[in-house]
């Protein structure tokens, strides 16, 4: 109930949101990129990684109006409200309180930018983090995602890398360890290190 209270309100939201210069930034980027190459030629001087305009350069393949940007997003915004409402172990109360509060309602739903995807990827990380033990790879990739949605997406890479590696090391220590195959785990460090070193090569600006 909740989730769809907020999807018909962020609906209603957009349709009476003029949009900044910044989400006009990001859909001139991959509008008017007609390739791959492009998009990322055209991102060198953004400072962000390139998954949100990915996501907008396939849109723009089908329609040139923006408005189609924000119901995307919104559907993003709805996605993690889901996902927050369904598996945070906060009170019901609490659970409202976040998901009509500023930064969900407005700043990651009705404003169409790379941070609503990068909070998705995060509580997608928090739901898999009970079960790590279970969802390495997964949980590797989410990150690689992360790292590429924005720059503090990558922030959080690193910080949630660093506390995987720590329980890991402080599991085995008290030999605790999951029977995980060594394989598994040098997969998931490759992937997760592959997304930081790609997102900081988009990141750093050419002369």
């Amino acid at each position: 109930v909740i989730t769809f209270i907020f999807f018909i309100l962020s609906f209603i939201g957009i349709m009476n949101h003029e949009m900044w210069r910044d989400e006009f930034q990001a859909w001139l980027i991959a509008r008017d990129a007609h390739s791959l190459p492009g998009l990322l030629h055209n991102l060198k001087y953004d400072g962000h990684p390139f998954l949100w305009h990915l996501f907008l350069f396939i849109i723009t393949t089908f329609t040139h109006n923006p408005f189609w940007m924000q119901v995307f997003h919104i559907l993003i915004s709805t996605t993690f409200v889901f996902l927050l409402n369904r598996y945070s172990p906060f009170s019901l109360f609490q659970k409202f309180l976040i998901t009509f509060g500023y930064y969900s309602f407005y700043e990651f739903n009705i404003i169409s930018r790379s941070y609503g995807l990068g909070f998705l990827l995060v509580i997608i990380f928090c739901i898999l983090y009970k079960n790590r033990h279970k969802y390495y790879l997964q949980i590797a990739f989410v990150l690689f995602l992360l790292a590429n949605s924005n720059v503090f997406g990558l922030i959080f890479t690193v910080a949630f890398s660093g506390i995987l590696f720590l329980d890991y090391i402080i599991n085995y220590k008290v030999k605790k360890n999951h029977q995980v195959s060594p394989f598994l785990l040098l997969g998931g460090i490759i992937i997760i290190f592959a997304g930081m070193i790609l997102a900081s090569l988009q990141i750093m600006p050419t002369s």
